[in-house]
């Protein structure tokens, strides 16, 4: 059996230290979601034909925390 749970927190469940120790427990934590900027400019010029200066595509990367799912949203507005 597999389980994804998907959470902003640590969930309460007493069991996810033992599964953390028995290497049965695989978590994907925020930094795996972050995005530099210059992979935002990527995403957002070569990717979506989004064409935005430097400083602009830093500062959303910056207001999105890093957050790539909003940077990618922010750029489908911008289509």
């Amino acid at each position: 059996m597999h389980l994804i749970l998907v959470s902003q927190a640590d969930p309460p469940f007493d069991d996810l230290a033992k599964l953390r120790s028995r290497e049965s427990l695989t978590e994907i934590r925020a930094p795996h979601f972050s995005i530099s900027v210059e992979e935002a400019e990527v995403l957002l010029k070569q990717h979506m034909q989004v064409a935005l200066p430097y400083g602009q595509i830093s500062a959303i990367v910056e207001k999105a925390t890093s957050h790539t799912g909003t940077v990618f949203h922010m750029g489908l507005h911008l289509q």
